[in-house]
């Protein structure tokens, strides 16, 4: 199981589905609605969340493929 990474919530657009967050490490990542965990209305501006990184469909850029609250992924 992969191990998440710390990161905070800098924007999530609810009406059009995707997010910003701040990856320890790494700069802001986009996410897509559809891989977090946490209703969206959990998804606020500076909600310290875990996430998971992988590649994009950009070649060379990285995006959230798992967002979740709490530790352990679910």
């Amino acid at each position: 199981m992969a191990q998440g990474t710390k990161a905070t919530i800098v924007a999530f657009q609810r009406e059009q589905g995707f997010g910003r967050v701040t990856v320890e490490g790494q700069g802001e990542l986009p996410f897509d609605a559809v891989v977090a965990q946490p209703n969206p209305d959990k998804l606020l501006p500076g909600t310290e969340v875990m996430v998971e990184i992988g590649p994009s469909r950009i070649p060379g850029r990285m995006k959230v493929v798992k967002l979740w609250i709490g530790d352990s992924p679910p």
